[in-house]
C-alpha cells in the first residue's frame, strides 16, 4: 500500500520532531501504522494526533522517566502546561521573559516570575548532569538537559486540551 502524507502532517511532524530523525520516523511510523489498520492511503491530521500518544509511549525510557519525574506533582497539568511552553519556544536557552510568554500563549493564563519560580525547584538543576529536566545556563536563562526532551514534551503533551490554544 502506497501511503500518501497530507501536507499539513507531514509538516507537523518535521516542526515537532525538531531535527531529530528518531522522532520524524517515529512519527511517520505510528501515523502509517494507524492508517493501514483503517485501510486508508491518506495519512491525515487525525492519523498525527493518534499517532502522538503511541510515540510518546515508544519513545526513550530515559526521556519519559526525566519528564515523569519533573511532571509528578499535586499540580501536574501546572508542571505539564510549563514544560510544553519552554518545548514551544524552540530555542535551545530561554530566558524567564520569553517562558512566561509562553505559558501565556499555550494557557491564556498570565504567571508572575515570582510564580514561576516556585516551580523552578522542581524542573531546574544547577548542572546537567544533576537529574533536573533543565539547568541553568546563566542568570535567568534555561536550557532543557537533554536536547530532545523539548521534541519529547511536545509529542508527549501535543494532545491536551490547553496545548491547542
Amino acid at each position: 500500500m502506497n501511503l500518501v502524507f497530507e501536507d499539513a502532517v507531514r509538516d507537523e511532524i518535521v516542526d515537532i520532531s525538531a531535527g531529530y530523525p528518531h522522532f520524524t520516523h517515529l512519527l511517520a511510523l505510528k501515523c502509517a501504522e494507524t492508517a493501514i489498520i483503517e485501510d486508508t492511503r491518506v495519512v491525515t491530521p487525525e492519523h498525527l494526533r493518534g499517532a502522538l500518544e503511541a510515540a510518546a509511549e515508544d519513545a526513550e525510557a530515559s526521556l519519559r522517566d526525566q519528564f515523569e519525574s519533573a511532571a509528578r506533582s499535586q499540580k501536574r497539568e501546572r508542571y505539564e502546561a510549563l514544560l510544553f511552553a519552554a518545548a514551544q519556544l524552540g530555542k535551545v536557552d530561554f530566558r524567564a521573559a520569553e517562558w512566561r510568554g509562553a505559558y501565556l500563549s499555550v494557557t491564556g493564563l498570565q504567571i508572575t516570575q515570582n510564580a514561576l519560580n516556585n516551580y523552578l525547584g522542581t524542573l531546574v538543576g544547577a548542572t546537567v548532569g544533576d537529574g533536573k529536566i533543565m539547568f541553568r545556563t546563566g542568570h535567568g536563562i534555561y536550557r532543557f538537559s537533554d536536547p530532545r526532551m523539548a521534541s519529547f514534551i511536545r509529542i508527549r503533551l501535543g494532545t491536551n486540551s490547553w496545548s491547542s490554544r
